[in-house]
Protein backbone atom coordinates (compact mmCIF):
# COMPACT_ATOMS: atom_id res chain seq x y z
CA UNK A 1 0.00 0.00 0.00
CA UNK A 2 1.42 3.46 -0.60
CA UNK A 3 2.71 5.51 2.31
CA UNK A 4 0.29 7.59 4.12
CA UNK A 5 2.88 9.77 4.97
CA UNK A 6 3.13 11.64 1.61
CA UNK A 7 -0.58 11.37 0.88
CA UNK A 8 -1.36 13.18 4.43
CA UNK A 9 0.80 15.88 3.33
CA UNK A 10 -0.42 16.18 -0.17
CA UNK A 11 -4.10 15.79 0.83
CA UNK A 12 -3.07 18.84 3.48
CA UNK A 13 -1.16 21.22 1.12
CA UNK A 14 -4.19 20.76 -0.93
CA UNK A 15 -6.51 24.04 0.13
CA UNK A 16 -3.09 26.39 -0.05
CA UNK A 17 -2.53 25.17 -3.77
CA UNK A 18 -5.94 25.86 -4.39
CA UNK A 19 -5.91 29.31 -2.57
CA UNK A 20 -2.92 29.90 -4.33
CA UNK A 21 -3.94 28.96 -8.00
CA UNK A 22 -7.11 31.28 -7.53
CA UNK A 23 -5.26 33.94 -6.43
CA UNK A 24 -3.12 33.89 -9.32
CA UNK A 25 -5.43 32.70 -11.79
CA UNK A 26 -8.79 34.27 -10.71
CA UNK A 27 -7.74 37.62 -12.30
CA UNK A 28 -8.02 36.41 -15.39
CA UNK A 29 -11.07 35.51 -15.90
CA UNK A 30 -12.52 39.09 -16.46
CA UNK A 31 -9.53 40.55 -17.76
CA UNK A 32 -7.08 39.91 -21.20
CA UNK A 33 -3.74 40.95 -18.29
CA UNK A 34 -3.41 41.06 -14.70
CA UNK A 35 -0.16 42.64 -13.10
CA UNK A 36 0.99 43.14 -16.98
CA UNK A 37 0.83 39.79 -17.33
CA UNK A 38 -1.39 37.71 -19.78
CA UNK A 39 -2.59 33.71 -18.86
CA UNK A 40 0.48 31.38 -19.07
CA UNK A 41 2.67 34.50 -17.32
CA UNK A 42 6.08 33.52 -18.47
CA UNK A 43 4.74 31.14 -21.36
CA UNK A 44 5.15 34.36 -23.21
CA UNK A 45 8.60 34.31 -23.45
CA UNK A 46 8.57 30.68 -24.98
CA UNK A 47 5.95 31.03 -27.39
CA UNK A 48 7.17 35.11 -28.60
CA UNK A 49 10.69 33.82 -28.88
CA UNK A 50 9.77 30.88 -31.02
CA UNK A 51 7.30 33.67 -33.13
CA UNK A 52 9.65 35.71 -33.69
CA UNK A 53 12.63 33.07 -34.82
CA UNK A 54 9.77 32.06 -37.16
CA UNK A 55 9.90 35.26 -38.46
CA UNK A 56 13.69 35.86 -38.60
CA UNK A 57 13.93 38.14 -35.90
CA UNK A 58 17.00 36.42 -33.94
CA UNK A 59 18.16 40.11 -32.59
CA UNK A 60 14.55 40.85 -31.24
CA UNK A 61 14.82 37.61 -29.48
CA UNK A 62 18.27 38.18 -27.06
CA UNK A 63 18.54 41.80 -27.32
CA UNK A 64 16.75 42.71 -23.85
CA UNK A 65 15.37 46.51 -25.63
CA UNK A 66 15.00 45.01 -29.20
CA UNK A 67 12.92 42.11 -26.94
CA UNK A 68 10.84 44.47 -25.06
CA UNK A 69 9.86 46.09 -28.16
CA UNK A 70 8.84 43.56 -29.79
CA UNK A 71 6.65 42.21 -27.44
CA UNK A 72 5.12 45.41 -27.53
CA UNK A 73 4.73 44.96 -31.68
CA UNK A 74 3.07 41.20 -30.85
CA UNK A 75 0.78 42.15 -27.79
CA UNK A 76 0.33 45.77 -27.67
CA UNK A 77 0.30 48.40 -25.12
CA UNK A 78 -0.40 47.22 -21.31
CA UNK A 79 1.86 44.84 -21.59
CA UNK A 80 4.44 44.21 -18.10
CA UNK A 81 7.70 43.80 -17.99
CA UNK A 82 9.52 40.62 -19.50
CA UNK A 83 12.94 39.14 -20.67
CA UNK A 84 14.30 36.14 -22.43
CA UNK A 85 16.39 34.23 -20.32
CA UNK A 86 17.32 31.04 -22.11
CA UNK A 87 20.28 29.74 -24.18
CA UNK A 88 19.88 28.46 -27.85
CA UNK A 89 19.83 25.25 -26.47
CA UNK A 90 16.39 25.76 -25.17
CA UNK A 91 14.76 26.11 -29.09
CA UNK A 92 14.91 22.27 -30.22
CA UNK A 93 12.42 22.11 -27.16
CA UNK A 94 10.05 24.79 -27.86
CA UNK A 95 10.23 26.15 -31.93
CA UNK A 96 7.16 24.02 -32.43
CA UNK A 97 5.18 26.56 -30.56
CA UNK A 98 6.02 29.47 -32.82
CA UNK A 99 3.37 28.76 -35.67
CA UNK A 100 0.88 27.96 -33.12
CA UNK A 101 -2.04 29.73 -31.42
CA UNK A 102 -0.51 31.18 -28.26
CA UNK A 103 -3.47 29.34 -26.35
CA UNK A 104 -3.43 26.26 -28.09
CA UNK A 105 0.73 25.99 -27.46
CA UNK A 106 0.33 26.94 -24.01
CA UNK A 107 -2.61 23.82 -23.56
CA UNK A 108 0.31 21.64 -25.33
CA UNK A 109 3.02 22.62 -23.36
CA UNK A 110 1.15 22.26 -20.34
CA UNK A 111 -0.10 18.68 -21.02
CA UNK A 112 3.26 17.65 -22.45
CA UNK A 113 4.88 18.86 -19.26
CA UNK A 114 2.57 16.52 -17.19
CA UNK A 115 3.20 13.56 -19.47
CA UNK A 116 7.01 14.05 -18.94
CA UNK A 117 6.65 13.95 -15.15
CA UNK A 118 4.55 10.92 -15.42
CA UNK A 119 6.88 9.22 -17.24
CA UNK A 120 9.86 9.99 -15.03
CA UNK A 121 7.53 8.59 -12.32
CA UNK A 122 6.89 5.14 -14.10
CA UNK A 123 8.44 3.27 -11.54
CA UNK A 124 6.09 4.50 -9.18
CA UNK A 125 2.85 3.61 -11.05
CA UNK A 126 2.04 0.74 -9.48
CA UNK A 127 0.81 3.61 -6.59
CA UNK A 128 -1.09 5.94 -8.69
CA UNK A 129 -2.21 7.93 -5.61
CA UNK A 130 1.81 8.67 -5.30
CA UNK A 131 1.64 9.82 -9.09
CA UNK A 132 -1.17 11.70 -8.65
CA UNK A 133 -0.10 13.46 -5.37
CA UNK A 134 3.09 14.26 -7.31
CA UNK A 135 1.38 15.82 -10.56
CA UNK A 136 -0.89 17.93 -8.29
CA UNK A 137 1.72 18.93 -5.98
CA UNK A 138 2.26 22.74 -5.10
CA UNK A 139 5.28 22.69 -7.08
CA UNK A 140 3.95 21.42 -10.24
CA UNK A 141 1.24 23.66 -9.70
CA UNK A 142 3.03 26.83 -9.36
CA UNK A 143 5.28 26.10 -12.50
CA UNK A 144 1.93 25.00 -15.08
CA UNK A 145 0.70 28.75 -13.84
CA UNK A 146 3.66 30.59 -14.28
CA UNK A 147 4.05 29.04 -17.83
CA UNK A 148 7.78 27.89 -17.06
CA UNK A 149 10.25 25.25 -17.75
CA UNK A 150 10.37 23.92 -13.96
CA UNK A 151 8.67 20.56 -15.04
CA UNK A 152 10.81 20.20 -18.61
CA UNK A 153 13.76 20.69 -16.54
CA UNK A 154 12.66 18.55 -13.34
CA UNK A 155 11.30 15.74 -15.95
CA UNK A 156 14.59 15.80 -17.70
CA UNK A 157 16.39 15.07 -14.75
CA UNK A 158 14.88 12.75 -12.63
CA UNK A 159 14.23 10.63 -15.67
CA UNK A 160 18.23 10.90 -16.56
CA UNK A 161 19.03 9.95 -12.96
CA UNK A 162 15.96 7.67 -12.38
CA UNK A 163 17.97 5.76 -15.74
CA UNK A 164 21.69 6.28 -15.20
CA UNK A 165 22.10 2.59 -13.96
CA UNK A 166 20.47 1.05 -16.29
CA UNK A 167 20.33 3.42 -20.01
CA UNK A 168 23.26 5.12 -19.14
CA UNK A 169 24.03 7.19 -22.67
CA UNK A 170 20.07 8.08 -22.71
CA UNK A 171 20.17 8.99 -19.21
CA UNK A 172 23.01 11.51 -20.35
CA UNK A 173 21.59 12.83 -22.84
CA UNK A 174 18.38 13.90 -20.83
CA UNK A 175 20.66 15.55 -18.50
CA UNK A 176 22.16 17.07 -20.95
CA UNK A 177 19.04 18.48 -22.28
CA UNK A 178 17.90 20.10 -19.33
CA UNK A 179 20.74 22.53 -19.09
CA UNK A 180 18.77 25.40 -20.56
CA UNK A 181 18.97 25.82 -17.09
CA UNK A 182 22.78 24.87 -16.04
CA UNK A 183 21.92 26.54 -12.59
CA UNK A 184 19.43 24.00 -12.00
CA UNK A 185 22.10 20.71 -12.63
CA UNK A 186 25.04 22.37 -10.61
CA UNK A 187 25.15 20.06 -8.33
CA UNK A 188 24.98 16.83 -10.59
CA UNK A 189 27.89 16.37 -11.87
CA UNK A 190 29.63 16.27 -8.42
CA UNK A 191 26.89 13.26 -7.90
CA UNK A 192 28.18 11.80 -11.32
CA UNK A 193 31.77 12.34 -10.94
CA UNK A 194 31.73 11.11 -7.21
CA UNK A 195 29.82 8.30 -8.36
CA UNK A 196 31.81 7.43 -11.26
CA UNK A 197 29.11 7.18 -13.75
CA UNK A 198 31.15 8.27 -16.64
CA UNK A 199 28.73 7.18 -19.41
CA UNK A 200 26.55 9.45 -17.85
CA UNK A 201 28.76 12.06 -18.11
CA UNK A 202 29.94 11.52 -21.28
CA UNK A 203 26.31 11.09 -22.87
CA UNK A 204 25.45 14.08 -21.08
CA UNK A 205 28.16 16.24 -22.58
CA UNK A 206 26.94 14.86 -26.11
CA UNK A 207 23.78 15.74 -25.10
CA UNK A 208 24.23 19.64 -24.18
CA UNK A 209 26.61 20.14 -26.76
CA UNK A 210 23.69 18.87 -29.22
CA UNK A 211 21.61 20.69 -27.92
CA UNK A 212 23.99 23.89 -28.95
CA UNK A 213 24.51 23.55 -31.63
CA UNK A 214 21.04 22.84 -33.19
CA UNK A 215 19.68 25.68 -31.45
CA UNK A 216 22.53 27.56 -33.36
CA UNK A 217 21.04 25.99 -36.24
CA UNK A 218 17.91 26.81 -35.68
CA UNK A 219 18.35 30.08 -34.56
CA UNK A 220 21.16 31.14 -36.38
CA UNK A 221 25.00 31.33 -36.33
CA UNK A 222 24.69 34.55 -33.69
CA UNK A 223 22.32 33.30 -31.60
CA UNK A 224 25.35 32.38 -29.37
CA UNK A 225 26.84 35.30 -29.34
CA UNK A 226 24.05 37.48 -28.81
CA UNK A 227 23.09 35.33 -25.77
CA UNK A 228 26.56 35.75 -24.38
CA UNK A 229 27.14 39.90 -24.75
CA UNK A 230 24.01 40.49 -24.30
CA UNK A 231 21.38 38.48 -22.65
CA UNK A 232 23.09 36.47 -19.88
CA UNK A 233 24.34 40.00 -18.93
CA UNK A 234 21.18 41.52 -18.55
CA UNK A 235 19.91 38.38 -16.80
CA UNK A 236 22.60 38.87 -14.04
CA UNK A 237 22.06 42.77 -13.50
CA UNK A 238 18.35 41.85 -12.81
CA UNK A 239 19.29 38.96 -10.26
CA UNK A 240 21.53 41.64 -8.68
CA UNK A 241 19.58 45.14 -8.88
CA UNK A 242 15.83 44.21 -9.43
CA UNK A 243 13.31 44.67 -6.65
CA UNK A 244 9.74 43.54 -5.88
CA UNK A 245 7.73 40.22 -5.26
CA UNK A 246 10.20 37.94 -7.20
CA UNK A 247 12.75 37.65 -4.07
CA UNK A 248 9.60 35.89 -2.36
CA UNK A 249 9.84 33.19 -4.88
CA UNK A 250 13.40 32.09 -4.77
CA UNK A 251 14.91 29.80 -2.10
CA UNK A 252 18.51 31.19 -2.73
CA UNK A 253 20.57 31.94 0.29
CA UNK A 254 22.37 34.97 -1.94
CA UNK A 255 19.12 36.19 -2.74
CA UNK A 256 17.75 36.09 1.16
CA UNK A 257 21.19 37.22 2.46
CA UNK A 258 20.61 41.03 0.13
CA UNK A 259 17.01 41.15 0.84
CA UNK A 260 17.91 40.97 4.19
CA UNK A 261 20.33 43.85 3.79
CA UNK A 262 24.08 42.15 3.36
CA UNK A 263 26.55 43.27 1.35
CA UNK A 264 27.38 41.83 -1.96
CA UNK A 265 30.20 40.45 -0.89
CA UNK A 266 28.88 39.12 2.55
CA UNK A 267 25.89 37.73 0.59
CA UNK A 268 28.41 35.68 -2.37
CA UNK A 269 30.32 34.37 0.63
CA UNK A 270 27.61 32.87 2.06
CA UNK A 271 26.75 31.32 -1.06
CA UNK A 272 30.09 30.27 -1.79
CA UNK A 273 30.53 28.86 1.44
CA UNK A 274 26.74 26.46 1.53
CA UNK A 275 27.86 25.94 -2.04
CA UNK A 276 30.98 24.36 -1.02
CA UNK A 277 28.68 22.37 2.23
CA UNK A 278 26.65 21.35 0.02
CA UNK A 279 28.90 19.85 -2.53
CA UNK A 280 31.07 18.14 -0.01
CA UNK A 281 27.78 16.23 1.25
CA UNK A 282 26.65 15.47 -2.46
CA UNK A 283 30.18 13.95 -2.86
CA UNK A 284 30.43 12.05 0.13
CA UNK A 285 27.09 10.26 -0.58
CA UNK A 286 27.64 9.37 -4.18
CA UNK A 287 31.20 8.24 -3.42
CA UNK A 288 30.08 5.88 -0.75
CA UNK A 289 27.39 5.11 -3.42
CA UNK A 290 30.56 4.05 -5.95
CA UNK A 291 32.12 2.41 -2.93
CA UNK A 292 29.08 -0.18 -2.07
CA UNK A 293 29.08 -0.91 -5.75
CA UNK A 294 24.88 0.05 -5.63
CA UNK A 295 22.62 1.73 -8.13
CA UNK A 296 21.47 5.15 -7.68
CA UNK A 297 18.29 5.05 -4.97
CA UNK A 298 15.60 7.36 -5.08
CA UNK A 299 16.95 8.87 -1.49
CA UNK A 300 19.87 9.44 -3.21
CA UNK A 301 18.09 11.49 -5.79
CA UNK A 302 16.16 13.21 -3.08
CA UNK A 303 19.33 14.23 -0.88
CA UNK A 304 20.44 15.57 -4.39
CA UNK A 305 17.32 17.10 -5.65
CA UNK A 306 17.23 19.21 -2.11
CA UNK A 307 20.85 20.14 -2.12
CA UNK A 308 20.49 22.13 -5.06
CA UNK A 309 18.03 24.08 -4.43
CA UNK A 310 20.29 25.94 -1.29
CA UNK A 311 23.24 25.47 -3.16
CA UNK A 312 22.55 27.29 -6.51
CA UNK A 313 21.92 31.57 -5.90
CA UNK A 314 19.02 31.57 -9.03
CA UNK A 315 16.29 29.47 -8.81
CA UNK A 316 12.62 29.82 -7.86
CA UNK A 317 9.46 27.98 -6.70
CA UNK A 318 8.06 27.09 -10.29
CA UNK A 319 11.75 24.96 -10.67
CA UNK A 320 10.70 23.02 -7.48
CA UNK A 321 8.79 19.99 -9.32
CA UNK A 322 11.81 17.56 -9.12
CA UNK A 323 11.61 17.83 -5.12
CA UNK A 324 8.00 16.65 -5.61
CA UNK A 325 9.37 13.73 -7.73
CA UNK A 326 12.05 13.07 -5.52
CA UNK A 327 9.93 12.30 -2.39
CA UNK A 328 7.15 11.14 -4.69
CA UNK A 329 9.60 8.22 -5.64
CA UNK A 330 10.97 7.74 -2.34
CA UNK A 331 7.80 7.34 -0.61
CA UNK A 332 6.74 4.60 -3.59
CA UNK A 333 10.07 2.67 -2.65
CA UNK A 334 9.24 2.87 0.81
CA UNK A 335 10.86 5.28 2.70
CA UNK A 336 9.50 6.01 6.12
CA UNK A 337 10.84 9.45 7.14
CA UNK A 338 10.93 9.70 11.06
CA UNK A 339 9.72 13.29 12.61
CA UNK A 340 13.29 14.94 11.47
CA UNK A 341 12.18 14.07 8.22
CA UNK A 342 8.56 13.99 7.79
CA UNK A 343 8.96 18.03 8.68
CA UNK A 344 11.32 18.81 5.98
CA UNK A 345 9.43 16.49 3.45
CA UNK A 346 6.62 18.47 4.41
CA UNK A 347 8.48 21.79 3.98
CA UNK A 348 10.07 21.28 0.85
CA UNK A 349 6.49 20.30 -0.17
CA UNK A 350 4.72 22.51 1.09
CA UNK A 351 7.22 25.65 0.53
CA UNK A 352 6.79 27.07 -3.17
CA UNK A 353 2.86 28.21 -2.11
CA UNK A 354 3.10 29.57 1.17
CA UNK A 355 4.21 32.62 -0.46
CA UNK A 356 1.95 35.54 1.94
CA UNK A 357 1.13 37.84 -0.63
CA UNK A 358 -0.54 35.47 -2.85
CA UNK A 359 -1.85 33.48 -0.01
CA UNK A 360 -3.35 36.68 1.69
CA UNK A 361 -4.97 38.59 -1.35
CA UNK A 362 -8.41 35.98 -1.54
CA UNK A 363 -8.69 37.51 1.83
CA UNK A 364 -8.67 40.57 0.70
CA UNK A 365 -5.67 41.84 2.14
CA UNK A 366 -3.27 43.54 -0.31
CA UNK A 367 0.09 44.90 0.60
CA UNK A 368 2.74 46.23 -1.92
CA UNK A 369 5.43 43.94 -3.02
CA UNK A 370 8.35 45.91 -1.11
CA UNK A 371 6.44 45.22 2.15
CA UNK A 372 8.04 41.67 2.07
CA UNK A 373 11.39 42.11 0.40
CA UNK A 374 12.82 41.68 3.15
CA UNK A 375 11.37 38.49 4.47
CA UNK A 376 13.04 36.29 2.60
CA UNK A 377 10.30 33.35 3.71
CA UNK A 378 11.03 30.51 0.54
CA UNK A 379 14.58 30.13 1.50
CA UNK A 380 14.30 30.06 5.20
CA UNK A 381 11.67 26.84 4.47
CA UNK A 382 13.80 25.32 1.99
CA UNK A 383 17.02 25.49 4.11
CA UNK A 384 15.16 23.68 6.88
CA UNK A 385 13.79 21.33 4.65
CA UNK A 386 17.00 20.37 3.49
CA UNK A 387 18.26 20.05 6.78
CA UNK A 388 15.87 17.72 7.86
CA UNK A 389 15.79 15.79 4.34
CA UNK A 390 19.72 15.41 5.13
CA UNK A 391 19.97 15.17 8.90
CA UNK A 392 16.85 12.14 8.56
CA UNK A 393 18.64 9.89 5.67
CA UNK A 394 22.12 10.85 5.69
CA UNK A 395 23.16 11.22 9.72
CA UNK A 396 25.94 8.30 10.44
CA UNK A 397 23.74 6.47 12.49
CA UNK A 398 20.71 6.50 11.22
CA UNK A 399 21.15 5.87 8.10
CA UNK A 400 19.98 2.11 8.22
CA UNK A 401 16.62 2.44 9.95
CA UNK A 402 15.92 4.83 6.38
CA UNK A 403 17.32 2.80 3.64
CA UNK A 404 15.82 1.19 1.02
CA UNK A 405 16.91 -2.48 -0.41
CA UNK A 406 18.62 -2.07 -3.21
CA UNK A 407 16.42 -4.44 -5.25
CA UNK A 408 13.70 -1.66 -4.46
CA UNK A 409 15.91 0.97 -5.89
CA UNK A 410 17.25 -0.15 -9.00
CA UNK A 411 15.35 2.40 -12.13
Amino acid sequence: PAPSWLLAVALGALPFTAIYLWSELAPFAGHAMDRGQILGRDFINIWSSARLLLEGRLADVFVPARYTAALGRLWGPGLGGHSFSYPPSLFPLTVWAGPLDYRAALALWSLGCLALLALALRPAWRQPLLVLAALTSPAVACCLEAGQTGCLVSGLVFLGLRLADRRPWLAGALIGLAAVKPQLLLLVPVALLAAQRWRVIAGAAAGAIAAAALGALIAGPEAWRLYLSDTAPYQGQLLLHSTGFWKSMTPSPFVAALTAGAPLGLAAALQGLILAVCAGAVAWRFRALHAARRPIASLDILLLAAAVFVATPYSFNYDMPLLALALAAAAADGWRPGPVGGLGAALLWLAPILLPPVLLRPLGVTLPDEAWSHWPILAILCTLGVVGIWASIAIPGRRASHAVPAARTSP
